[in-house]
């Protein structure tokens, strides 16, 4: 008659390695010896087992323990079982302490003023995870593991690719620190193919291009020559805020309030979404933003 573990959820599954710890070693004292334990334990728990089951996995015949039918026929699935049931305790147990390498990616003044700052709140929750941090304009593929995770302006698309927001940002209009608040007749801008960011195109509605002095493919770059003193820049205002060579100037008809907004997203391959580390590495950056940005985590 088949076996079958009707009862298995009131059993210690570790006592499926014990009956495959006994039936290859064939007596109580061998199993005992292989697992480390005494004769007593491995009897106690063998019994056990057979309770769980239902029928008994092993018999007393002329003073030595033998595997009953049942033993044998349990026996045969015990060890793939076991194996398993350590790989699902390993599963769990990394989803409270995830570990391992996640490469994000993002824009680096996104990485650097916003993420960065926080690291070590992750690191002192997860010891064993760590970030390697891809501070780049372009995006990388993730469906070719060219990272795990991105950060992007932009809500994310493409085969199997999952996104979650993870804020708004503001952006407004920025010159030289001392520049006198007056909007600038000289503009600085991004150029092809990334003149299809939105920031690019606000310009390019509002300011005629004889008035761009210069380009550059980098909110560091852009900041850099709007500090420089050649002109206004869009910038996201948690960037250029904080930075002390610049300051807000006003354009109409916004005034030196955000003139537009853009959401900000994590990204992830479906290969790579349900990974523990990798699903803790989104929640903090949730949580990062939520904070930064007063957003409700949802």
């Amino acid at each position: 008659m088949p076996c079958y573990p009707a009862k298995m959820q009131d059993n210690d599954w570790n006592d499926l390695r014990v009956l495959a710890v006994f039936a290859r070693e064939g007596s109580t004292a061998a199993a005992a010896s292989a697992l480390g334990s005494d004769e007593t334990t491995v009897v106690r728990r063998l019994r056990r087992l057979g309770k769980a089951l239902g029928t008994e996995v092993i018999a007393k015949v002329d003073r030595r323990y033998q595997l009953t039918a049942a033993g044998q026929q349990a026996s045969r699935y015990a060890g793939d079982m076991a194996l398993a049931a350590q790989a699902l305790s390993g599963e769990i147990a990394s989803l409270h302490n995830p570990a391992g390498v996640v490469r994000l990616t993002g824009l680096r003044a996104i990485l650097d003023s916003v993420v960065i700052p926080r690291y070590a709140e992750l690191r002192e929750r997860f010891p064993g995870l760590s970030i390697d941090f891809l501070g780049d304009a372009r995006n990388y593929d993730l469906a070719r593991g060219e990272a795990d995770v991105a950060v992007r302006l932009a809500l994310p698309t493409g085969p199997d690719i999952f996104g979650r927001k993870l804020a708004d940002i503001s952006f407004a209009a920025y010159a030289s620190a001392g520049h006198g608040g007056c909007c600038p007749l000289q503009w600085l801008t991004y150029p092809e193919p990334l003149g299809v960011l939105p920031e690019a195109q606000w310009l390019a509605a509002h300011v005629p291009s004889q008035h761009v002095s210069a380009r550059c493919n980098s909110t560091e770059g852009l900041a850099a020559l709007a500090a420089a003193g050649h002109g206004g820049v869009i910038l996201p205002c948690f960037f250029g805020d904080s930075c002390a060579t610049l300051e807000r100037i006003p354009v109409p008809p916004f005034g030196p309030e955000p003139c537009l907004t853009r959401e900000i997203w994590t990204a992830v391959h479906e290969s790579q979404r349900r990974v523990p580390a990798v699903r803790s590495v989104i929640d903090w950056l949730v949580a990062v933003f939520a904070e930064r940005f007063r957003q409700p985590m949802t």
